[in-house]
């Protein structure tokens, strides 16, 4: 195939064509099915903090570093359960960034709470300072989005939201296993909720869970959507909580056992998802270097991403040319080269003599 053919979208021969899917997510193997077949035939209904859903508790606090873990049946419903916990209510506002998946906001509708959108910078994440003029006596709280498994600054928002008297709160659905300066994402704030929907880096299928060091919150958690013999069981008869544990707020946000089973079975494989997911990264943010007017995630040092996507913006800086304009006609000397002038050799616009590397020429 010449470089000058037609895509394959558009009538040409395709580069590759084996027959698909090329690519599924997550990896099943004879451990994941095995898994699955011994919840199956063990139990299909868990109405409490038992069998494999306490493992898989037990083992996501682990991993988080946090006390408290609870399952739910999708992300959208831990962030649900997340912001009733938090005692988001009518008339409260929840700064959230205008760029992620709605799901951030839109349960917030129905608790009566209002989200206010807050701009994001050229990386994609929350402007502190436009956040800052969106604040009002009604803000209750903000929403660090892990967008994408790259992780926020934690320090600046940490920082942010104390000066500010306000919550923090952490969505970090794209985001198991990414770091900041070490720590986990979804240990810094007041709670954090994650999806574990099909393609995330940790998958159940369909499910989600909420982390968090505050008892009382967990608490509330529980009450919100595991109602019944679960609050009974965990929540002190003693507590102001308990006598509402049998009906709770009405709602069963549950895990299935299957779904919760698929997800232990892939956790203790997933630094190693991460590290092939940051392998790919790598090399296609090399790729990517030379291709004009496209610019690829940079991260600090310290920031540990988790790689759900690898989201590409404008260029931020001219396009480095690998090719000049034009060249003098033969016999007509014009003077050195512009890119070895002096008034260009540094210029960001002229290429390195040498050119691109040989393998991305």
């Amino acid at each position: 195939m010449t470089t000058t053919s037609p895509l394959a979208l558009l009538g040409g021969r395709p580069v590759i064509d084996a027959p698909g899917p090329h690519f599924a997510w997550p990896p099943i193997e004879d451990r994941d099915i095995e898994a699955v077949t011994d919840q199956l035939l063990s139990a299909v209904s868990i109405p409490d903090r038992s069998g494999v859903v306490a493992e898989l508790e037990d083992a996501l606090a682990s991993f988080l570093g946090v006390r408290h873990v609870v399952t739910t049946c999708t992300g959208t419903a831990a962030l649900h359960s997340m912001y009733a916990a938090a005692g988001v209510g009518p008339g409260d506002e929840v700064i959230v960034p205008a760029l992620t998946f709605h799901a951030t906001a839109t349960p917030l509708f129905h608790l009566g709470a209002r989200p206010v959108l807050a701009d994001v910078d050229i990386r994609g994440q929350l402007d502190l300072d436009d956040a800052a003029r969106r604040i009002t006596p009604r803000t209750k709280a903000v929403v660090a989005v892990h967008l994408w498994g790259l992780p926020e600054n934690m320090d600046a928002l940490a920082a942010f939201s104390a000066r500010h008297d306000l919550m923090l709160l952490e969505d970090g659905s794209h985001a198991h296993g990414a770091t900041w300066h070490g720590q986990p994402v979804g240990s810094f704030g007041r709670a954090a909720a994650f999806s574990m929907n099909g393609p995330k880096p940790l998958s159940a299928g369909e499910g989600g869970f909420v982390a968090t060091d505050d008892t009382e919150l967990y608490y509330r958690v529980l009450l919100h959507g595991q109602y019944n013999k679960r609050c009974r069981r965990e929540i002190p008869a003693d507590h102001a909580l308990s006598p509402y544990a049998v009906t709770g707020m009405g709602l069963k946000l549950r895990i299935h056992p299957l779904a919760a089973a698929l997800a232990h079975a892939q956790l203790p494989h997933l630094k190693g998802y991460l590290e092939g997911r940051e392998a790919v990264a790598a090399r296609m943010r090399r790729a990517l270097r030379y291709v004009p007017g496209v610019d690829v995630p940079h991260l600090p040092s310290h920031a540990g991403p988790a790689w759900y996507a690898l989201p590409l913006g404008p260029a931020r800086r001219p396009a480095r040319r690998t090719i000049p304009r034009s060249r003098p006609r033969r016999g007509r000397h014009r003077g050195r080269p512009s890119r070895l002038h002096p008034r260009t050799r540094r210029s960001p616009a002229v290429p390195h003599p040498r050119g691109p590397p040989a393998r991305l020429r």
